[in-house]
């Protein structure tokens, strides 16, 4: 008999190295949905799901903040672990894997400049 994948709860409270704007949502975003588990992420009192961009932006995080993120689901613990790291990037490294420089020298997310 095969057993369904076993349920994981994870969480992570962190203080905001940076403010959550464009190019960091972005890139937490992207993470969190690379992931089959729901995660959510707070920020005081309101919760927002972790995988839809206006949502996170609506939390209006900002620097220094303390934010919760919580998971639920086959992997996540993974997502945890993915989401840390994500968080722990400084802006400039997050601005590297989001943006790319163009051939002819302007600045594109990074889907497009690799077309």
């Amino acid at each position: 008999m095969i057993m369904p994948p076993q349920e994981q709860q994870a969480t992570l409270e962190f203080d905001l190295q940076w403010s959550f704007e464009s190019p960091n949502v972005s890139y937490f975003t992207r993470t969190a949905r690379k992931f089959v588990s729901t995660i959510a992420i707070s920020g005081g009192e309101e919760t927002a799901d972790a995988k839809v961009l206006m949502d996170v932006f609506m939390l209006c995080l900002g620097k220094g903040r303390h934010i919760k993120v919580s998971a639920s689901g086959p992997d996540a613990d993974a997502a945890i672990e993915a989401l840390r790291n994500a968080l722990s990037m400084d802006e400039e490294a997050i601005s590297d894997v989001v943006y790319q420089r163009s051939a002819r020298g302007r600045w594109l997310p990074a889907q497009i400049a690799n077309c």
